[in-house]
């Protein structure tokens, strides 16, 4: 059986034992990880499957259908902290005696335990709570799917609890080729390489790099060293700094920063000889692949976790003092003036109005203290078009699992403890935790809300040419955020166009109470946009 195909069967399999086991419904939750799940559901299931874009709330579904049923009833899931949010209803049907089927799609195992995006241990999350049936990944065995369906079926038959299904999922997911996001400007070689299981040495032996040094320094989503040190670091090496929005490198900016890092992964001015790595690989797919093509040798300075899930990492420094900085500036050498301008870019162009466009007026926006990205597209867009400055203002991110979970009930606390803040966020994001907004009492700033009527970020992969997409894993809908303002009681302003924005930022910048923004882009075409963004750069782009 060809590859493509091979989860599509795989999911077939699993849907039509459930059935015959006497699984009565599915709730599913969009994902890209558990996309094949979905579609094969939706083709046994038929109207038997409701969509719901909140993990918890997907749960308690089930738990209220299985109770009236008195039969399983299933709930499915993408991988991370959306399988987290499973746990209140596996208590409580735990408690009740409920058969809650927990199927949780998830990573396979090269990459597990090594901070690779969206992982994170599941196997035995729920405990106590639930009992669990080994999936395992798809293989392309009768015999083995049939060893699976007669386990299925006494299991999920004989289910008077919550039962665990953790299912392992390989790229590509659906049945059509994964190339989409290939990496602006030309085809690269893929280069294999071993996956590094334990955290690599010390720097403890002197560098042999050609003179003068070609280096980089790549930062990725997270604050993992003193900027003061990165800054001194780039300063004396004189290497181009290509830095995450959420890295604590732009605002302030240090040296040598580039303003558009997405755009050098796809077409990088010249080899290095050398990369220093701050904290974990950088947000973007581009990024992270141009970094696992590189043969020269990678430091990684930050902490002691395993989290080099590219397995590309030489050396690390462990917390590296003004002490370890300066041994390591004193085995780098220093970069030609030439090598260091090459990689130093400028800002996308954006026009019009479109969540890319939508998201600069955002980071533009002046008086206030932090900026809050939620991941999917927020955090993509912010990426491109955050210039770096010289005003010190804190971004941040809830990177580590990459969910979008709790991401309103963060940034409020992230403005109780850090004063007026500004939030870009999307709409199921904000559906996701709507109820975190009685949080807002008391508190200054924004919230920007880029609604274009679903998961938007999904349009860009494979799994948009999958016909039921839109159903299934986009989840389009037709909701909008006035009367949830009314219902918490902030100032709201709908706007449909950049000037309707940029006055509605500056009034909230001035208020005294927290406001809600919601930039109406349904039917625009976001991912066209921030790839005609990322393109400007490129285009631009010297070369060496």
């Amino acid at each position: 059986m060809p590859d493509a195909n091979l989860n599509a069967w795989w999911g077939r399999c699993l849907a039509e034992e459930l059935e015959r086991a006497g699984c009565r419904h599915i709730v599913g939750c969009p994902g890209s990880r558990n996309s094949p799940l979905l579609f094969a559901f939706a083709e046994v299931f038929g109207e038997r499957l409701t969509m719901h874009t909140d993990e918890r709330g997907a749960a308690f579904h089930a738990v209220g259908m299985a109770k009236i049923l008195r039969a399983p009833v299933a709930v499915c899931v993408t991988s991370g902290t959306a399988v987290a949010n499973l746990l209140p209803a596996a208590c409580e049907a735990d408690a009740a005696g409920v058969p809650l089927i927990l199927i949780t799609a998830d990573r396979p195992w090269e990459m597990q335990d090594c901070g690779a995006p969206q992982t994170m241990p599941q196997r035995g999350l729920f405990g106590v709570f639930a009992d669990s049936v080994e999936v395992g990944e798809p293989l392309a065995d009768p015999s083995i799917m049939a060893a699976l369906r007669q386990r299925l079926h006494d299991a999920v038959r004989g289910a008077r609890r919550p039962l665990h299904l953790n299912v392992p999922l390989r790229d590509p997911l659906p049945p059509i080729p994964s190339d989409w996001m290939a990496p602006l400007g030309g085809t690269f070689e893929q280069v294999d390489r071993p996956v590094v299981r334990s955290t690599p040495p010390r720097v403890t032996s002197a560098l042999v790099l050609q003179r003068p040094a070609r280096g980089v320094i790549v930062a990725g989503s997270a604050e993992a060293v003193p900027a003061a040190l990165i800054h001194r670091l780039a300063i004396a090496t004189g290497f181009p700094v290509l830095a995450d929005a959420t890295s604590g490198l732009r605002r302030p900016a240090i040296a040598h920063l580039a303003c558009c890092p997405d755009a050098l992964y796809g077409q990088p001015p010249g080899q290095p000889d050398i990369i220093i790595r701050v904290g974990p690989p950088p947000l973007t797919r581009a990024g992270y692949e141009w970094l696992g093509r590189q043969r020269c040798p990678q430091i990684v300075l930050g902490t002691s976790r395993n989290d080099d899930f590219l397995g590309t990492a030489t050396a690390r420094l462990v917390d590296p003092d003004t002490g370890a900085i300066e041994g390591l500036i004193a085995q780098l050498g220093r970069a030609e003036p030439a090598w260091t301008a090459a990689w130093c870019n400028g800002l996308p162009k954006v026009a019009g109005w479109n969540a890319t466009a939508a998201t600069a007026l955002v980071c533009q926006a002046a008086g206030f203290d932090l900026l809050w990205l939620a991941s999917s597209m927020p955090i993509r867009d912010a990426n491109l078009v955050l210039a770096p400055g010289p005003q010190s203002q804190r971004v941040l991110a809830n990177r580590g699992v990459n969910g979008i979970d709790g991401t309103m009930a963060s940034f409020l606390g992230a403005c109780r403890a850090g004063g007026r803040g500004l939030a870009l966020i999307g709409d199921l994001s904000m559906l996701h935790d709507l109820n975190s907004l009685g949080l807002a009492d008391g508190l200054q700033g924004a919230v920007v809300v880029l609604n274009n009527g679903g998961g938007a970020i999904f349009d860009a992969l494979p799994v948009a040419q999958v016909p039921g997409y839109r159903q299934l894993i986009r989840t389009d809908h037709a909701r909008e955020f006035s009367h949830a303002a009314a219902l918490f009681g902030m100032p709201y302003v709908r706007c449909a166009g950049p000037r309707t924005l940029a006055e509605a930022l500056a009034c909230a910048a001035a208020q005294t109470m927290m406001s809600l923004i919601e930039c109406d882009l349904r039917g625009i075409d976001g991912i066209s946009a921030h790839r005609a963004a990322l393109a400007s750069v490129v285009g631009n782009q010297q070369t060496t």
